[in-house]
């Protein structure tokens, strides 16, 4: 259940370059002027929230008159006089400071509390709500988590829903993501559509992406009985107690089935998005568009379409969301990288221009514009190439593989089994930017350490699963090398170079770090330029002259050169060369 005592609104709103979540906005609110039940309880799943709506309709007629509020402030006053600290009375006085505007004295009433006095949970359950309809989610979840500590299994479910939204408004998603999972175990956890929203988002903010699919499938499940909630809760009310219809719709029109029902099949399109799953997405998303023109579901849709091939698709889609939000970086971002693809570099830098004037700190924009337009550039940003491999690693190995006729780990594998034979024992191995590990597959059980370096988090968790690696270590190459003091039999950087221009470091650092008679592996992209370049894709290229160069000046031999093909890029394979350097 949500059991917030003052009114709440939910703002949770996840945005990536990638795709965005759409969020859960609803208001919550319980309010009273002594203490009864305040957990558990046995309403149905939607009419158990709607009751609160109903609660709040009956509160306003609640005497709006200073004079009397201060006179029932001044009999809780007396009350308190003879035991400073009765919950009863200290939640009474609390609610008619309230009501008269005086928050700063209500929380320093609660604040009179501590863990040593009876029900002092419940006291800082109401503080923790003041800070969290403040916005202060750090406060409040402090006071929820010192609530927790009460070990009242009736608390556990309702502060946990709390711990998760306060989670979320501080971007905690793995801790958020924890709260969730401890709420759904509770076996009074009531299952109502907002709840399964905010916690599919914090499942996609800790890209746990099976269990956010979960979620938002369960809010659809849940949704389909939230009219017939509406309707009864209508019905069941009173005539002393009669809710106005114009002040209920008011009250749940940002939560109607409608609104809700498009965000929750945004985000599982965005979620599904994230699996690769593009044409389940695709159906969702569009479902999404039928009920609301949310301008993020256009977004996700477009980036479906996009994966899927349909490039004037996405456009339109793109270009609908942004006559909506123009001032959208994210929206902004993506039609840049869209007609990237389609080869119109100008609209292109237009749109990378408008990404950075509305998020200056947007390193992967500025990094693509300053390739467009051939800036000086020695390496890739070390936060674009992790964000990118973040964002990649779900779809990684199957759209390398699948769609793009990724060749480099089969031509290394060729490489290392003529040159070491089908058995072999080697001692210590490095695997710069290892990515999930497809270029180290050969090397299990041939070696006794297998060391795997990136700068990606993501991708170093997909490698783990593999049990490929010995050790794994998030770190930009040439620092890893720089700093290391191991010495190896064989270095690998398959498909890695591409974000790296000048090579001075990497060669010097691979030689210091390499036996007599070890050996550095390493594809490039071709390129007949004098040295390297930046490409418009954001990749670099480099040349056969500055490879041989460069192993000459950093004591290497080129033991093996071979004109290879990379991958595809627009349906056309890219050309690169694989070497070998054996250290003399």
């Amino acid at each position: 259940m949500l059991d917030f005592d003052e009114t709440i609104s939910f703002g949770l709103e996840l945005e990536r370059s990638s795709g965005v979540t759409e969020p859960v906005t609803t208001t919550i609110s319980h309010k009273k002027t002594t203490r009864s039940p305040r957990f558990g309880g046995s309403l149905s799943r939607d009419a158990f929230r709607l009751n609160f709506i109903k609660r709040e309709l009956i509160n306003n007629n609640f005497s709006k008159s200073s004079e009397d509020l201060e006179n029932l402030s001044d009999y809780f006053k007396s009350k308190l006089e003879k035991d400073p600290f009765d919950v009863d009375s200290t939640l009474s006085l609390g609610n008619c400071f309230r009501k008269l505007g005086y928050v700063s004295r209500t929380k320093r009433l609660y604040s009179l509390f501590n863990k040593k006095k009876e029900h002092f949970e419940i006291i800082f359950i109401e503080l923790a709500n003041i800070f969290c309809e403040e916005k202060n989610y750090k406060k409040a979840k402090y006071y929820y988590e010192q609530a927790l500590q009460s070990k009242k299994a009736l608390l556990w479910s309702t502060i946990h829903e709390k711990l998760a939204f306060c989670c979320y408004n501080l971007k905690e998603f793995t801790l958020g993501a924890s709260f969730a999972d401890l709420a759904l175990k509770q076996a009074k956890f009531n299952s109502i559509p907002e709840i399964h929203l905010l916690f599919g988002n914090l499942y996609l903010g800790d890209k746990q992406y099976h269990k956010a699919i979960k979620q938002y499938k369960r809010g659809l499940v849940n949704l389909q009985g939230y009219s017939k909630a509406i309707k009864n809760i209508v019905l069941s009310s009173t005539t002393i107690n009669k809710i106005d219809p114009k002040s209920f719709s008011e009250a749940v029109k940002l939560t109607s089935p409608k609104i809700l029902e498009a965000k929750i099949l945004n985000n599982l399109g965005n979620a599904l998005n994230k699996l690769g799953d593009y044409i389940s997405a695709k159906h969702y998303l569009e479902s999404a568009l039928t009920l609301s023109n949310l301008p993020y579901a256009q977004n996700n849709l477009a980036l479906t379409l996009k994966s899927l091939g349909d490039l004037d698709g996405a456009l339109i889609n793109l270009s609908k969301a942004y006559q909506t939000i123009p001032d959208s970086a994210l929206i902004n971002h993506n039609l840049a990288e869209t007609y990237l693809a389609k080869g119109n570099e100008l609209k292109a830098i237009e749109y990378f221009k408008k990404t950075l004037t509305y998020e200056k700190a947007n390193k992967f924009a500025e990094f693509k514009l300053n390739a467009l337009l051939g800036k000086n550039i020695v390496s890739a940003p070390e936060s674009y190439v992790s964000n990118l491999f973040d964002r990649y690693s779900e779809t990684f190995e199957n759209h390398l593989l699948s769609s793009l006729a990724y060749k480099v780990p089969k031509e290394i594998s060729r490489y290392i089994s003529s040159t070491y034979g089908k058995k072999f024992k080697l001692d210590r191995v490095l695997d710069l930017g290892c990515g999930t590990g497809l270029c180290s597959i050969t090397l299990k059980g041939n070696c006794s350490e297998l060391i795997g370096i990136d700068l990606s988090q993501q991708m170093l968790i997909k490698a783990k699963e593999k049990s490929l690696y010995t050790q794994l270590e998030q770190k930009e190459l040439t620092k890893y090398l720089k700093s290391s003091k191991l010495k190896c039999d064989l270095t690998i950087a398959g498909d890695v170079l591409i974000y790296v221009g000048k090579l001075d470091d990497l060669f010097y650092y691979s030689n210091q770090t390499s036996k007599k008679g070890g050996r550095f592996i390493f594809s490039i992209e071709l390129s007949n330029t004098r040295d390297f370049k930046i490409n418009k894709t954001g990749r670099f290229s480099h040349s056969k002259r500055y490879i041989t160069k460069l192993a000459n000046k950093y004591s290497w031999h080129i033991d093996y050169e071979k004109d290879i093909e990379l991958r595809k890029e627009h349906n056309k394979m890219v050309k690169g060369v694989l070497f070998a350097l054996l250290k003399i």
